[in-house]
């Protein structure tokens, strides 16, 4: 048996026997009929509607996405509305940043200043103090002459703060009319 060799050739299974002459063709004629039935102007929707339901767009769908259109068409301009109000409104805050950055920065300026200005009058209180223990501890024949020869809104600020025997000491050596007028400013 050597010089006999076996050529066995496969026979194709059912399967492939009935795609091939059953299926194919049928596609074919399918195609086919599908073309002429385009060509003389049949609408295959139409008469297949009836028998396939909900399963084809019907004329109704058709209406409704027409009418779905304009609404959509009318959201998507209220979303570009609302963006372009969203930017004014973002450009709005952001100038309000800025805004309230400088003012910040202005109340802090101002906070220094003032900061200063309380340092400058408390050594101004302190100097002054100063000024008033120096007439205290002057005498009266001394004080009164220059006290006299001062500003009088000076003087009488110097005088509300030295004691009463103090201040009535030094009026006492003042000029009599002079005295008079600062009694009674002090007394208002």
């Amino acid at each position: 048996m050597k010089g006999k060799e076996s050529t066995s050739v496969k026979k194709p299974g059912k399967a492939l026997l009935i795609f091939s002459w059953g299926v194919i063709p049928a596609l074919f004629a399918l195609a086919v009929f599908l073309t002429v039935a385009q060509v003389l102007g049949w609408s295959i929707t139409e008469k297949l509607a009836p028998l396939t339901g909900d399963l084809l767009f019907s004329g109704e769908e058709t209406e409704k996405t027409e009418q779905v259109l304009p609404a959509a068409e009318e959201l998507q301009q209220t979303i570009q509305e609302k963006e372009a109000e969203i930017s004014t409104l973002q450009a709005e805050l952001e100038a309000s940043e800025q805004l309230n950055s400088e003012l910040l920065a202005e109340q802090e300026k101002l906070l220094h200043e003032i900061a200063v200005l309380e340092r400058t009058d408390e050594l101004e209180e302190t100097e002054f103090k100063e000024v008033v223990a120096t007439f205290e501890a002057m005498s009266a024949k001394s004080a009164a002459p220059i006290l006299s020869a001062m500003e009088t809104t000076e003087a009488l600020r110097i005088f509300q703060q030295l004691t009463p025997e103090t201040a009535a000491a030094f009026l006492e050596k003042m000029d009599p009319e002079l005295a008079a007028d600062f009694t009674e400013k002090l007394s208002n």
